[in-house]
């Protein structure tokens, strides 16, 4: 190869890397507007109030599987995944079939909610007086080998959906360069992934669920039960924006949230409860004060006998009073050290937390998420928590404000 061919190639290869590092690391908003804008809210023609889950006292099921073949079932599922967020055993499951199971890759995106384990082979049953809608999603647990799930409601013939070799939750190790790859991603893909599997049945009476050809089981994503509204139900939605600066809303920086503010109640001398993020928010979502709940508010950093002692004195953060209620209830944004989804928070009564940290683009995913969630439950009442993390460390400013 000649001097000059060798010269072209190697100028190739900076300039390709230079598109590429732009691409990734300095301007990513195109993707970002696109990830905002994909997920978009659909008409309600109908709305629904929300009268009970299969964990709560309103609905009864059963489980053709004895206590051993249980136990058995969820020893091996801890000792198939040893580093994935699985709780079998805690003082704050109601049934002895409930278990809370995270999925996804972290820290891309975690799903986590309770649901019902349902051992291979086996069946769950559950019937009542008619409902006009009732919710479920589903989970395989079947690595390496195609599972199926047969639903049959009513009297109707069983329906099969199957089960694809999927990702679990993940322990991520890397740097922070590691952590800005995700502007090359597909998150919708991602979020197909590492998602739960939703159904939706109508006017039904008993549905069964039997779990087939998986290799450690099945999951039902705790069933929720509807009757028609006779109006549009009312709302909350709670937006925490962590390491923000009280008068960092203007109308050039965040013109929706400062037309927000004009038309709502405005506490200028609200202050935090804590001076970090896991003290501040476990307070806020237990509506007391940090010094109140003890080392609980570091959840993080307490061991699982003091997070079970915690759960034996059974008093609920406001969430769950919401959940009682009849809310549906989901937190997402930056949630891992705030939550269970990663094994390390606690939990405050969301029946689902998805959890999204890819430093510095997550804000565009978790609104995008938070969309989603929305599109899927607008219809019933709901609270949902967003916790975005844009201003905390690491800061990059916009390219173009550098250029300035």
């Amino acid at each position: 190869m000649t001097v000059w061919r060798r010269l072209i190639l190697a100028c190739s290869i900076l300039v390709i890397f230079a598109i590429t590092f732009f691409a990734i690391f300095v301007n990513p908003s195109h993707w970002r507007v696109h990830q905002v804008e994909s997920a978009s809210l659909r008409p309600f023609e109908k709305f629904y109030m929300r009268v009970g889950s299969l964990f709560s006292k309103e609905i009864t099921y059963s489980i053709d599987v004895s206590d051993f073949q249980l136990s058995k079932a969820k020893n091996s599922l801890l000792k198939a995944f040893p580093e994935t967020p699985i709780v079998t055993d805690s003082n704050r499951l109601e049934k002895k079939n409930q278990v809370y199971f995270s999925a996804g890759l972290y820290p891309f995106r975690l799903d986590g909610q309770d649901a019902v384990l349902v051992p291979n082979d086996a069946t769950l049953s559950f019937s009542f007086e008619e409902f006009d809608k009732i919710q479920v999603r589903f989970w395989g647990l079947s690595p390496g080998s195609a599972g199926n799930l047969e639903v049959a409601v009513d009297s109707s013939a069983a329906k099969i959906w199957k089960i694809s070799d999927v990702a679990l939750a993940t322990p991520f190790v890397g740097s922070m360069l590691d952590k800005k790859v995700p502007g090359i991603f597909d998150f919708d893909k991602l979020g197909k992934v590492s998602g739960w599997t939703p159904v939706v049945f109508d006017a039904a009476r008993s549905v069964s669920i039997t779990c087939r050809n998986a290799k450690y089981g099945c999951l039902v994503g705790e069933p929720t039960f509807y009757y028609l509204a006779s109006e549009k139900p009312r709302n909350f939605l709670v937006i925490l924006v962590d390491t923000m600066r009280w008068d960092a809303i203007t109308s050039d920086v965040a013109p929706n949230l400062e037309r927000l503010k004009s038309r709502s109640t405005y506490f200028a001398n609200a202050i935090s409860p804590g001076n970090m993020t896991a003290p501040s928010t476990n307070a806020f979502l237990a509506c007391r004060k940090a010094s109140s709940i003890g080392d609980i508010a570091f959840a993080y950093s307490v061991d699982s006998n003091r997070r079970e002692a915690h759960y034996l004195q059974k008093v609920p953060s406001f969430p769950q009073l919401f959940a009682n209620a009849g809310f549906n209830t989901a937190m997402i944004g930056n949630i891992s050290v705030i939550s269970e989804v990663y094994g390390v928070g606690i939990d405050h009564g969301f029946k689902r937390q998805i959890s999204i940290e890819v430093d510095p683009f997550d804000t565009p995913l978790i609104a995008r998420e938070a969309i989603s969630w929305l599109a899927q439950n607008g219809d019933a009442p709901f609270l949902l928590y967003v916790h975005f993390n844009g201003p905390h460390a690491p800061y990059r400013a916009p390219w173009s404000d550098l250029l300035k």
